[in-house]
């Protein structure tokens, strides 16, 4: 037995690499399709239990699949207040563009269909799926008396996506429901409103604009290169990893070194993908920002709506 003790030799403690594993949280309804419960119906299936990999799965296909109507309306919004005003470099002209694709996804019931409910269930379905990870977390590590129990930490897509609920929010609240209640609808919202914001209230508006396109940029290009695999593409850190890695064996050292370049190589392509974004968005805003082709009538009543909305009209929009 003392020989055999001789021979063990010490392992360095380091991580496994997240290719070379199952991942439980994502893959929790497969491995319980294959297990004791798979032959039980779905309905008396433990749900909130120690897995709770039934409504884990349900969650998770809801959280991804609720994405596919606010994509659509992105990439028309993205035409419209970027590419095309680029393009044409004509605000005029590119209104028109604006007006005739919202006739498509301003239509009374599409509209909901295709934002508001997509949006409610995917912030619902990820709030939810959090709570039932913090409760397996707390059924499987338990809970030390006295001290505070553990949780499950906000990684910078989650971050990101509760900061762009305000900033959506607010966004909803000046473009649609200003004028919904001011005038009964969003006819006189277009590009010429928000460049009439921009100069009324400049560091107001470039910095809340510039903070919604950088979220909403990250938290798209994030989602999106989770649901294709590549997790935590946005939270790599060279000097953080590289002094991590330091002492330990050659062996435990290389395949460091793959598993750094692996992320490396991932953060680089999805960071540079969303930056590409965000400034060929803010470019098109700029270009908005410098449109001054409006009469003054058009003014008159854009400087109604900014004033009417709440709390921000009455100190920032007053002048």
């Amino acid at each position: 037995m003392a020989g055999d003790d001789n021979e063990l030799r010490k392992l360095s403690p380091s991580p496994v690499d997240e290719d070379e594993f199952i991942d439980l949280e994502a893959n929790a309804a497969e491995i319980s399709r294959h297990g004791p419960q798979a032959r039980r119906p779905w309905w008396k299936r433990p749900g909130l239990g120690l897995s709770g990999g039934h409504w884990d799965s349900w969650l998770t296909s809801v959280q991804k699949y609720s994405t596919i109507g606010p994509t659509i309306f992105l990439g028309l919004h993205f035409a419209n207040t970027s590419v095309i005003p680029l393009v044409t470099r004509s605000i005029p002209e590119s209104e028109s563009y604006l007006l005739l694709t919202r006739e498509i996804y301003q239509a009374p019931a599409f509209e909901h269909a295709l934002l508001t409910v997509p949006v409610i269930a995917h912030v619902l379905s990820g709030t939810l799926r959090r709570i039932l990870r913090q409760r397996r977390h707390a059924r499987m590590f338990g809970i030390t008396p006295g001290k505070k129990p553990t949780s499950v930490g906000f990684g910078s897509q989650d971050k990101v996506g509760y900061a762009l609920i305000l900033l959506l929010g607010t966004h909803v609240v000046v473009n649609r429901v200003v004028p919904l209640y001011v005038d009964g609808g969003s006819s006189s919202v277009g590009l010429g409103y928000v460049s009439y914001g921009l100069q009324k209230a400049p560091w107001f508006m470039n910095l809340g604009y510039a903070a919604l396109i950088g979220a909403t940029v990250c938290h798209f290009v994030g989602g999106t290169a989770f649901h294709f695999g590549w997790r935590n593409v946005l939270e790599w850190s060279g000097r953080g990893q590289i002094s991590a890695e330091r002492g330990k064996s050659d062996a435990d050292s290389s395949v460091s070194a793959n598993r750094h370049s692996r992320r490396r190589r991932r953060w680089l392509i999805a960071s540079g993908l969303a930056t590409t974004l965000a400034v060929t968005w803010l470019a098109g805003l700029k270009l908005i920002a410098d449109n001054r082709s409006f009469l003054s009538w058009e003014a008159t009543e854009w400087d109604r709506l900014y004033k009417s909305i709440p709390i921000l009209g009455k100190y920032i929009f007053s002048s």
